[in-house]
């Protein structure tokens, strides 16, 4: 997931989920996330951000586009919700 901003207040109401990988170390979200919008050029707009980051994927990876609504009604479908480690 990319976090362009967030109110880390707001990260208080993520849960420590039970089960989680070791590398995760038990940390709470506020120890490992980060605002994107801090870790970039001042005055980089969002769009520009995830622009450059498509275009970095589409030359290393097949890459797909979907709309919000097609990724909606995916979602609707039969799939595994969880990852059991």
């Amino acid at each position: 997931s990319f976090l362009w901003d967030y109110n880390m207040n707001e990260m208080d109401y993520l849960s420590n989920p039970e089960k989680q990988p070791e590398y995760r170390k038990r940390r709470s979200h506020s120890e490992f996330l980060c605002c994107l919008k801090d870790k970039v050029k001042p005055n980089t707009q969002p769009e520009a951000f995830f622009t450059n980051v498509i275009s970095q994927l589409e030359m290393h990876f097949d890459t797909r586009s979907y709309d919000l609504e097609l990724a909606q009604d995916l979602q609707q479908l039969p799939h595994r919700k969880k990852t059991d480690w």
